[in-house]
């Protein structure tokens, strides 16, 4: 998919490139082609007519998403958690302490930290998953 998003735009990208930015998106397609789309802006920005690994790092960087595929919401929200102590909060006072809606929350940001292991959501909610330390 990342290859294709690039194809339209007639530059080239490295499949290291495509993996890293695959990789970030944590599987989620339309999260691809938003990054393969600033990715895109940065290499015709700088003219570039190849999308290498340093340029989608460096796209990852100036969007705030970390080696882990993390943005500044899901570290939010991971910070969140970690002031809580080991004490579990609800779906909805997580997501307003988060500043985030509970359905954002619900389908975008929770998926993520869940497949990474960061988080788990137990009957009383959503809390750090055990032996995680967050450090935002």
């Amino acid at each position: 998919m990342t290859e294709r998003a690039v194809i339209a735009e007639q530059l080239a990208i490295d499949p290291a490139a495509a993996m890293l930015l695959a990789g970030a998106a944590h599987g989620t397609p339309r999260e691809v082609l938003t990054l393969v789309a600033r990715a895109v802006d940065l290499g015709v920005a700088r003219a570039r007519h190849r999308i290498d690994v340093a340029l989608a790092a460096e796209t990852l960087r100036g969007l705030g998403i970390d080696d882990r595929g993390l943005g500044p919401i899901h570290r939010r929200v991971l910070a969140t958690l970690a002031a809580t102590g080991s004490r579990a909060l609800s779906q909805s006072r997580l997501a307003l302490a988060a500043a985030v809606s509970p359905r954002a929350l619900r389908e975008i940001y929770e998926p993520a930290l869940i497949r990474l292991g960061l988080i788990d959501i137990t009957p009383r909610g959503r809390k750090l998953a055990s032996g995680f330390a967050c450090s935002p």
